[in-house]
């Protein structure tokens, strides 16, 4: 065990050491508020994640899916027909989990892990697709490929 003497001895050292450093004192920075701190004020995460399924034979363009359409195209995603099968819109705090129910019976599950800059880390987690992926607003992530019916579902997860 240390010493009353040693210990006054030891935390002077400290106050000292991060006097010449500049850094603040840990009582002091408990004191001062988050936006002072440079800590990023707490926000929610929105979402909008879209389930799809695609069929290779010629068919139609769901109307809800015409933006989908395009920005899948331009991935070089290909098929003959094109519907949605649901949609899902949530806000989420860090390490909430949302989820949406596809049509093979496998829910895809997400959750915000952590904050950004301009974005989020996002775990998803949909049958043996599982991840953590840094989101930006404008970029979706797709995730697709699994059959249902002969055609293939696809989800997109976007953040608003």
């Amino acid at each position: 065990m240390w010493s009353v003497d040693l210990r006054r001895k030891a935390a002077a050292a400290l106050i000292a050491l991060a006097a010449l450093s500049g850094a603040p004192l840990a009582h002091a920075q408990e004191l001062m508020p988050a936006a002072a701190q440079g800590t990023v004020p707490k926000r929610p995460a929105r979402f909008e994640a879209s389930v799809l399924s695609a069929r290779t034979e010629r068919g139609v363009i769901d109307p809800a899916a015409a933006r989908l359409h395009k920005l899948l195209a331009r991935r070089g995603i290909s098929y003959g027909s094109l519907r949605v099968v649901a949609q899902h819109e949530s806000t989420l705090m860090l390490g909430d989990i949302d989820s949406v129910m596809t049509p093979n019976g496998k829910a895809f599950r997400f959750r915000p892990l952590d904050r950004g800059d301009t974005g989020f880390l996002v775990a998803v987690d949909w049958g043996s697709t599982r991840g953590d992926f840094r989101m930006e607003p404008g970029v979706p992530l797709i995730l697709g490929g699994q059959p249902k019916d002969g055609a293939l579902l696809w989800v997109v997860l976007e953040l608003r």
